[in-house]
């Protein structure tokens, strides 16, 4: 699991969770959480948080070795 920097008004703000899991049938699931609202709605235990689904894809996949994000935007001094 990685934290993103997805729609956040630099790189100390709070970005969303990104996961990747192998799962049984040898693909890999891709899940998100956005945290925009934890500062008004700090999560909760036993409660489900914002995790949605974004996609599954692959084949034969046994293991999910890395999860990489770059820095595709900002200005560079």
């Amino acid at each position: 699991m990685i934290q993103d920097l997805f729609d956040t008004v630099n790189e100390t703000a709070a970005g969303g969770f990104q996961l990747l899991v192998a799962d049984k049938n040898g693909t890999v699931q891709h899940w998100e959480r956005r945290n925009d609202d934890t500062q008004l709605r700090p999560p909760e235990e036993g409660v489900q948080g914002k995790w949605g689904l974004v996609e599954i894809t692959g084949a034969e996949v046994k293991r999910v070795w890395a999860h990489v994000q770059g820095s595709f935007w900002g200005e560079y001094i």
